[in-house]
């Protein structure tokens, strides 16, 4: 995915601050916000419509065995 930015991308950052933990069994959903700037064009989440994530985490043997974004 990374590769698909190279050269437009120009920088991103999480909004660690703001991020939402939601843990059940063997999951891990965390929520939140990022803002940056790809070929000029700024975003930031909950001002503009980019920049909102959600991704669940599944854990086994106390490893991350799954993730979707």
């Amino acid at each position: 995915m990374v590769k698909g930015f190279e050269g437009s991308l120009e920088y991103i950052r999480h909004d660690y601050d703001s991020l939402t933990f939601i843990p059940s069994g063997d999951y891990l959903v965390v929520e939140g916000t990022s803002h940056g700037k790809v070929s000029g064009k700024s975003w930031a989440g909950g001002k503009t419509p980019g920049g909102r994530f959600c991704n669940v985490f599944k854990f086994r043997d106390g490893r991350i065995s799954s993730l979707h974004v």
